[in-house]
C-alpha cells in the first residue's frame, strides 16, 4: 500500500500561525483586484479557517473503503486552504479563477455559480456541493444571501485567487 504525505505541516498543527498565514493569504483574497478590467467582489467576506502545506501528497488506489477509493497524487508542494465564505443578498465574488481545485458546500441561503466558458450558471442549495477546476473563469452569486465553505488544493506559495475581467460575452 502507497501512502504518504512528506513533511506535513498539517490542517491543525500550528494553528495560531496557519490561521495567520490564511488571514493574510484571504485578506489578499479581498483585496487583490489589481488586474486590468478585474471585477471587484461586492457583499464578500471569506473567513480562513485553515491552511496546511505538503510537500508530497501520494493516496494510492489501495486506500480504499468498500467498493469507494480515492487517488490523489502531487510532486510538488501544495497547499490546501479551508475557508467559510458569507455572501450577502446581491452579493458577488466577482469574476475570479484558481491555480488549482476548489470544492465547496453550501451551508446556509442559496449560490448560484456563473461560468464564463459558456455564460451558463448553476443554482446550489445547502447540502449541495460543486468543483470548480484550475484555471476556470467564474463568478459565485447569492441574490437572497448564502454561506459556503471552500476547500481548495492549490500549488503551493500561489494566491488563494486571480482576478478576471467579465466576459464580454456574459452580460
Amino acid at each position: 500500500m502507497t501512502k504518504s504525505i512528506k513533511n506535513n505541516r498539517g490542517l491543525l498543527e500550528g494553528t495560531s500561525r496557519a490561521l495567520a498565514r490564511t488571514a493574510v493569504l484571504t485578506t489578499g483574497l479581498a483585496l487583490c483586484v489589481t488586474s486590468a478590467g478585474a471585477t471587484p467582489p461586492s457583499g464578500f467576506y471569506p473567513t480562513g479557517v485553515a491552511l496546511g502545506s505538503y510537500s508530497q501528497i501520494d493516496v494510492s488506489p489501495s486506500d480504499r473503503t468498500g467498493a469507494w477509493r480515492l487517488l490523489a497524487k502531487a510532486d510538488d508542494p501544495t497547499d490546501i486552504g479551508v475557508d467559510d465564505v458569507v455572501l450577502d443578498a446581491g452579493g458577488s465574488t466577482g469574476w475570479h479563477s484558481h491555480d488549482g481545485a476548489v470544492f465547496e458546500t453550501v451551508k446556509s441561503g442559496s449560490i448560484k455559480v456563473y461560468h464564463a466558458a459558456d455564460c451558463s450558471f448553476t443554482t446550489y442549495t445547502v447540502g449541495q456541493s460543486y468543483y470548480a477546476a484550475a484555471h476556470e473563469v467564474h463568478d459565485v452569486r447569492s441574490s437572497s444571501g448564502g454561506e459556503f465553505v471552500a476547500v481548495q488544493i492549490r500549488p503551493h506559495g500561489t494566491p488563494p485567487v486571480e482576478d478576471q475581467p467579465a466576459p464580454r460575452k456574459c452580460n
